[in-house]
């Protein structure tokens, strides 16, 4: 049984490893409006192809972290408020 949940594994490496292409291919052409998203889907099946092995299912978390960051450093406009409450009131000043 454990060898189908290496292929899910090793499909999820090989998927990582297209979107990373895809990504240096898409930030040389200068198409900036799909390079947040190309990376996000990379750092996600990265981080799900971590689970498989033992000594970096620990990281996994960390690498999804990473696509959150990723996707907030291409498109701020959208963690930047939620209606009308702004997410930088929840910044508290210590004086």
């Amino acid at each position: 049984m454990p060898y189908p949940k290496k292929n899910f594994y090793t499909f999820f490496y090989s998927l990582a490893a297209v979107f990373m292409i895809a990504y240096i291919f898409i930030t040389q052409q200068q198409m900036h409006h799909w390079g947040g998203w190309i990376l996000m889907l990379f750092f996600i099946c990265l981080a799900i192809a971590f689970k498989g092995n033992s000594i970096t299912k620990g990281l996994s978390f960390t690498v999804l972290i990473l696509a959150a960051v990723s996707l907030a450093m291409y498109y701020p406009q959208y963690f930047k408020s939620m209606g009308n409450f702004k997410f930088s009131s929840l910044i508290s000043s210590i004086e």
